[in-house]
């Protein structure tokens, strides 16, 4: 009963686990925390969060670095052309191009640091609810082993 009682703990997605429950095993206290926040779907939300804002961080600070952009060109040409001052040339000419080009942000009035500012407060504010939903998964984690121990003991007495 009790350990029917515990594995109704464990959110159904236990079976992508990496080490699942087995049938006779009695789950500790840390065990079953470890598989809440291993499998919890609100972990999983707020970690991914976490991650969103941290690559938001770091692409808010890609105008600091420089912007290389390359480019290349072929044409043929095959109307006629001059190939002299005495007249024209009926063979087709190659043409080739390729240019590199550089830019580097110099100034913007403050608004790269701002755009880093912000997004490095939200990813703060993404850390501190993944903190939150990992406190609310632990308490309520703790919450229901401790009662279905406290339902098993009154069982007991009972009897």
């Amino acid at each position: 009963m009790i350990l029917l009682s515990l594995l109704l703990l464990v959110p159904a997605s236990l079976a992508v686990a990496a080490e699942p429950i087995q049938p006779d095993e009695t789950l500790t206290l840390d065990r079953c925390l470890e598989l809440a926040l291993q499998q919890h779907p609100s972990i999983r939300g707020a970690s991914g969060a976490v991650e969103v804002n941290r690559s938001r961080v770091e692409q808010a600070k890609a105008p600091y670095y420089p912007q290389i952009d390359a480019a290349a060109s072929y044409d043929r040409l095959t109307s006629a052309v001059p190939n002299s001052p005495a007249g024209t040339s009926d063979d087709p000419r190659d043409q080739y191009g390729a240019g590199v080009t550089v830019k580097q942000l110099l100034y913007d009035f403050g608004k790269t640091p701002a755009q880093v500012g912000v997004q490095s407060a939200n990813l703060t504010a993404a850390q501190a609810d993944y903190q939150n939903v990992s406190d609310q998964v632990i308490f309520n984690t703790k919450q229901a082993y401790y009662g279905i121990l406290k339902a098993a003991r009154t069982r007991e007495v009972a009897a």
